[in-house]
């Protein structure tokens, strides 16, 4: 999804910036939403690896966890 393009493309433009974890994040669950489970599963891996530390962090297993079985945040929630 375009969304999510613009996500990766914030988080690529600074790494070490406090915000790009927030942006890959946004940027799975726009995957999410448009069905591309794999894309969101390796952002949120690399969220996970990367930014251990960040607030987002906490949210990353169970959006993984909709990830890997198909479910959408709104069919989750």
């Amino acid at each position: 999804s375009k969304a999510a393009e613009y996500y990766e493309r914030a988080a690529a433009s600074d790494a070490k910036n406090f915000l790009a974890p927030q942006y890959l994040v946004g940027a799975a669950r726009n995957y999410l939403k448009t069905g591309h489970r794999d894309e969101a599963v390796s952002l949120l891996e690399r969220v996970k690896k990367d930014f251990p530390n960040s607030p987002y962090a906490s949210n990353v297993d169970i959006l993984m966890a909709q990830a890997k079985l198909g479910l959408s945040e709104k069919q989750a929630g």
